[in-house]
């Protein structure tokens, strides 16, 4: 019993999780920080010993009792985050219920994306991954929703028009970790076709863009461009597939990679090199 899957097995009993979690009402966090154990296990040992996680309404309701603490989210974290609601991210919850509190959402083609996610965002407490099958595409994803965090209002504030329309706060300064998650979601880099020489013959080059299908390109004009432009970084907004998107010139894919570094996820290695690249690809032939 217990989670081992490519982890040490730690000595933790249901009952002691129990306590923990039911009866002192300590997060995930709180338990995997008074243990030494990281978060994520700990939500995997809550799930082998069927200890139900919290829902976000119980999370909101402790937390206006005063029985639930909450870890501040940490700068490095809100990074993060800023970079993937510019991506696939989301922050939902009504401001007037729950405190004002929200939770964060996140979609992925890749579990293994989403789980290294969760590790790299210690001061949220998610629920459990779950896989979506699409069956207009036949493909399958995967999402993961958190509990009511304080935190993520100012998120939602910053980041939201109304309901679900998203934009990009004016006062938003990039970084390389906000580049890099707002790249590693929805970022594409291949070599692929180019028009066709004028004997009629396709040509191809190494392309990069980022999708951006929320934002104006008023707003990526405006706020993102420029701040790229400074950095050394060459990008314009175009419309491809009527959708919105920021693309990288090929005179600055050196600059870009150099700015946000090395590729920290495996699966998404395919978008940071282009050995890496010809590799998924031909990988993806015989599949």
């Amino acid at each position: 019993m217990g989670y081992q899957k490519g982890h040490k097995k730690h000595d933790v009993s249901a009952d002691q999780l129990h306590q923990l979690y039911n009866i002192e009402c300590l997060s995930t966090y709180e338990i995997g920080t008074k243990l030494g154990i990281n978060p994520r296990v700990i939500r995997h040992y809550m799930e082998d010993y069927g200890i139900k996680s919290r829902s976000r309404r119980d999370a909101a309701r402790l937390t206006q009792q005063g029985t639930l603490n909450f870890i501040s989210i940490s700068d490095k974290e809100k990074e993060i985050i800023k970079g993937e609601l510019l991506g696939d991210g989301c922050v939902r919850g009504d401001l007037r219920n729950n405190n004002g509190y929200c939770y964060y959402g996140q979609s992925s083609k890749y579990r293994e994306y989403l789980e290294w996610l969760q590790s790299q965002l210690p001061s949220i407490s998610f629920g459990n991954i779950n896989e979506v099958y699409h069956k207009k595409y036949d493909c399958t994803s995967y999402t993961m929703n958190s509990h009511v965090h304080p935190d993520l209002t100012e998120f939602r504030k910053s980041f939201y028009i109304k309901d679900d329309i998203k934009k990009i706060p004016e006062n938003l300064i990039i970084t390389p970790t906000i580049l890099k998650f707002w790249y590693l979601g929805d970022g594409t880099y291949g070599y692929v076709s180019a028009g066709r020489k004028p004997n009629g013959e396709q040509k191809k080059s190494w392309q990069m863009c980022i999708a951006a299908c929320q934002f104006s390109k008023e707003s990526l004009q405006e706020i993102i461009i420029p701040q790229l432009h400074d950095l050394g970084i060459k990008a314009t907004a175009i419309t491809k597939s009527g959708t919105n998107h920021l693309r990288i010139s090929s005179y600055s894919h050196e600059r870009f990679f150099e700015y946000i570094g090395p590729c920290d996820v495996p699966v998404y290695d395919y978008k940071f090199t282009q050995e890496a690249y010809t590799k998924w690809k031909a990988d993806q032939n015989d599949t």
